[in-house]
């Protein structure tokens, strides 16, 4: 999670860019954080707690408690308790923002037509003094990932569409961003990607019982990480897709994929980088500011769509479907997953119904998909040319019709 303070300045003016600095040295670690002022605000962010508590929010809040029970994650959601919010004493603001302020867990980014010598030299004036704290907070503990087991959880209301997803969880692991780890990651990633495209598929087909569907590998806040497989459908239908989601998945794990779904991944993911390196110059300030920030909380490089380019052309050239079908395997392993349904079904007995449909999709076999060629673009060949049967023309509009 990150804390981000964001100022869009109109120009580069020097007493402007200097103000900006200061405001931003002054949140740093100048708050007076009075009691009055923590008073004031307490009525406003009840209100942002209670903007927030959706259906669609509640059903988050069961989720992430289902996946981790074991984990603090789902308890300790950063907008806080509202006996929190409302009893909390000044002296509880004050050790956070002391403890947790501090130039080692900051990241300040300029960007702008500046001359980054003098920015720099403006940025020590005014923020050389910043020290760490006597006493800073160590990162929260977030308790552990549960042991793996087939599980199913559920959140219902009328409201919400019915969404399923299942799959194992692991302890996250922190890996550094390197030019081989981002190779890594492609491979495992492209496997997804396919499963995903085929998901995309099914839901173009006449009598689909999927709204959407579709497979990736994502961690949570470096605390667990994992595989799932995710599909929509009506509430009536939840059985239906959870089966498709099972049986696609298994499909995938048993055969692998095809060359052309490879080949058509690989594509699609060159083509975005191109476009993104032909588009760098483009880019917006705003943009690029959020994109160091974000490299800074994930630990990752910051790196230009030049660079992307170049790094994903080079870790691309030499993957074969062979490399690509272990990574998925392997990136699913053995452990059973756990499944979660959010749907407005009232269902009398919701884990052991989950468990039995999950059971009974287990129970169908599943056949290899069939053969995927490449097709030829249709409109390759433009065909034979149209022959003009009358002419006209509108002279006054400079216009001709054929």
């Amino acid at each position: 999670l990150e804390t981000v303070y964001q100022l869009d300045l109109p120009d580069t003016r020097d007493e402007l860019v200097d103000t900006a600095l200061m405001l931003m040295r002054e949140t740093a670690d100048r708050l007076l954080l009075s009691p009055t002022a923590i008073d004031r605000e307490r009525g406003v962010i009840l209100s942002e707690k209670r903007s927030r508590d959706s259906p669609q929010f509640r059903a988050l809040v069961a989720r992430l408690n289902f996946l981790y029970p074991e984990g603090r994650i789902g308890k300790r959601l950063p907008i806080g308790t509202q006996q929190v919010i409302e009893n909390a004493p000044r002296e509880r603001f004050l050790d956070l923002y002391q403890g947790w302020y501090r130039p080692d867990n900051a990241l300040l980014v300029v960007v702008g037509d500046l001359d980054p010598a003098v920015v720099e030299a403006r940025i020590r004036d005014k923020f050389g003094d910043w020290r760490r704290p006597a006493a800073p907070i160590g990162q929260p503990e977030l308790g552990r990932v549960a042991p793996p087991a087939l599980a199913a959880g559920y959140f219902q209301d009328p409201s919400i569409p019915t969404i399923i997803s299942f799959g194992p969880q692991r302890p996250a692991v922190l890996r550094a961003d390197t030019a081989a780890e981002r190779r890594t990651a492609l491979v495992r990633d492209l496997g997804f990607l396919m499963l995903s495209r085929r998901f995309d598929t099914l839901t173009r087909q006449p009598g689909t019982v999927l709204i959407n569907g579709g497979a990736a590998y994502d961690d949570a806040f470096d605390f667990a990480e994992g595989p799932s497989v995710s599909v929509v459908s009506k509430a009536e239908n939840w059985q239906a897709a959870l089966a498709v989601g099972e049986q696609e998945l298994r499909r995938a794990r048993q055969h692998g994929f095809s060359d052309a779904e490879l080949k058509e991944q690989l594509s699609n993911l060159q083509t975005a980088y191109r476009n993104a390196a032909e588009g760098a110059a483009t880019r917006r300030n705003r943009a690029l500011a959020g994109e160091l920030v974000s490299n800074f909380d994930g630990r990752a490089v910051f790196t230009t769509p030049g660079d992307e380019l170049r790094l994903f052309e080079a870790a691309a050239a030499g993957v074969t479907r062979a490399e690509v079908e272990a990574a998925f395997r392997a990136a699913w392993g053995e452990d059973p997953p756990r499944i979660f349904m959010s749907s407005s079904a009232v269902l009398e007995k919701p884990e052991e119904q989950i468990l039995a449909a999950y059971a009974a999709s287990r129970a169908v076999a599943v056949a290899a998909p069939a053969a995927t060629q490449d097709a030829e673009f249709a409109y390759a060949r433009p065909g034979t040319a149209a022959q003009v049967v009358a002419r006209g023309e509108a002279a006054d509009l400079g216009i001709v019709t054929a």
